[in-house]
């Protein structure tokens, strides 16, 4: 299942995809939870975050949220072990507390084994790369580039694209 929810400036899109390892409910201890990903991006990145659950009986149940609004939920046979992604973006900077969630319902409507775990996904505006005019030439402009922008996956790609732009090359 996947859907699109625009929120304000805030625009997530949502793909659920479980791991299929159905198991009769049981009444076992509470499942554990996690959510792994890449919590710090800029305004013009997304990030994929997957939740996973664990053990502890089977859920059915699973929803994101976003600042306490929920934004994606799934209901699905009862399964002991199984993952959710869930792809986060947002047009603004700031810090957004994503929460995940699951959960078994039965038939009556009761709720139990509710567990959840929660992360921060800060988000920051791109550092600013002055226009062509400033740069004498093309190599400062790449050189600035790789200067400016922060070590770790992604640089390589930043770089490279600078080195493909016109920026700072004279026209012939």
């Amino acid at each position: 299942m996947k859907g699109i929810l625009r929120s304000g400036s805030v625009v997530v899109v949502i793909t659920l995809a479980m791991m299929l390892a159905a198991v009769p409910v049981s009444a076992a201890d509470d499942p554990t939870v996690e959510i792994t990903g890449d919590f710090e991006i800029t305004t013009e990145e997304s990030t994929t975050l997957t939740g996973t659950w664990n053990g502890g009986g089977a859920v059915n149940n699973l929803s994101w949220s976003v600042d306490g609004a929920v934004v994606a939920t799934g209901s699905f046979a009862p399964l002991d072990v199984g993952t959710d992604t869930y792809d986060f973006s947002s047009d603004e900077a700031g810090s957004f507390l994503v929460e995940f969630a699951v959960w078994h319902q039965t038939p009556s409507g009761n709720i139990n084994r509710l567990v959840s775990t929660a992360v921060t996904v800060e988000v920051t505006e791109p550092e600013a790369v002055p226009d062509e005019p400033e740069w004498k030439n093309h190599g400062a402009y790449v050189s600035s580039v790789a200067h400016a922008t922060e070590s770790g996956p992604g640089k390589g790609a930043v770089v490279s694209e600078a080195a493909k732009s016109d920026i700072g090359k004279k026209i012939k």
